[in-house]
């Protein structure tokens, strides 16, 4: 049974391991004109790619370090290995959760980066965990430079694609996040008309106040807050963002339950096509600008991908 089991193991990997060089032999080389969001599939956790039509990458979290599996050194690296990256010019972790910065300790290892962008914390949520501290000395002893960005801050990825931060906002103005999850970076992505709306783990008040604030939330895609939990992605917030893709990262079968039956109704009301990395795996956005396309490592899209005009 022992022996019947491992060449079922090795027999689903070898499938696994087909239709990855299949989806990714299908995309065009780094730099070749095109703005790419990769989520990587990492089960339950968030590991993202962003890169730039000119050629730049920016990592955003690193995917979950737990007992014996760091997906930051099984699945982000190889990834962006096959990519042809050999340098991050940022990598972002939203918040301290180990599913989204577990893996970041492989990756200061592993390749180099430009700069290790971290949300601003007011000062109740600024005392470092002992595992945060280990992942950020990593990155010390790569001499990576440490930058603190909250609301009103921006990142440039090269001269076409912006990062704005939404949240948190600076200590001591306005609300103040008293959850790691609602102290998460929000960051509103643009390329032409192109926008992609990423929430880390952030909750309802985060959102809320993010609204409250007057900021222009909306976008063509949305990485919903928190794997889909029903603490996040309120009926407030879709309506606000009114994505025409909502993207779920999301481990299958996991004991949480996300993603909630609440927030898929939610976004089946304001009309939103939703995909899963636990049941599409890994998903890419490409845009040129004025258009989108959708491509999944499983299907619906993984053969042929969906072409999305914004408007």
């Amino acid at each position: 049974m022992r022996t019947a089991a491992k060449l079922a193991g090795f027999i689903l990997a070898m499938i696994v391991a087909v239709l990855l060089g299949f989806w990714l032999a299908s995309y065009r080389p780094a730099g070749s004109g095109a703005f790419r969001f990769t989520m990587l599939n990492v089960g339950q956790g968030d590991a993202s790619v962003i890169e730039s039509p000119e050629g730049h990458v920016i990592l955003i979290d690193a995917g979950p370090a737990m007992r014996d599996d760091d997906t930051g050194r099984r699945i982000v690296l190889p990834y962006l290995r096959r990519r042809g990256f050999n340098r991050l010019d940022y990598a972002v972790l939203t918040h301290w959760d180990l599913d989204h910065a577990g893996g970041a300790e492989a990756i200061a290892d592993g390749i180099r980066v430009g700069a290790l962008i971290l949300p601003r914390l007011p000062y109740r949520l600024s005392h470092l965990t002992t595992t945060a501290q280990r992942i950020r000395s990593a990155f010390e002893r790569q001499s990576v430079p440490v930058e603190y960005l909250s609301r009103g801050d921006g990142i440039a990825l090269g001269k076409q694609v912006t990062l704005q931060v939404l949240s948190p906002p600076p200590p001591g103005v306005g609300w103040t996040p008293t959850s790691d999850n609602d102290a998460s970076l929000v960051l509103m992505v643009r390329y032409g008309s192109f926008r992609l709306l990423l929430t880390g783990d952030a909750e309802a008040e985060a959102e809320h106040d993010i609204i409250r604030r007057g900021l222009d939330v909306r976008a063509s895609v949305l990485k919903i807050g928190h794997h889909g939990s029903k603490t996040s992605t309120s009926d407030r917030w879709c309506h606000a963002v009114q994505p025409k893709i909502a993207l779920i990262s999301v481990g299958k079968e996991n004991t949480y339950g996300h993603p909630s039956r609440q927030v898929l109704e939610r976004l089946q009301r304001i009309g939103s096509r939703v995909l899963r990395t636990d049941r599409n795996g890994a998903i890419t956005i490409e845009s040129n600008g004025t258009s989108f396309t959708v491509r999944t490592m499983l299907p619906p899209y993984n053969a042929k991908p969906a072409r999305i005009v914004i408007r």
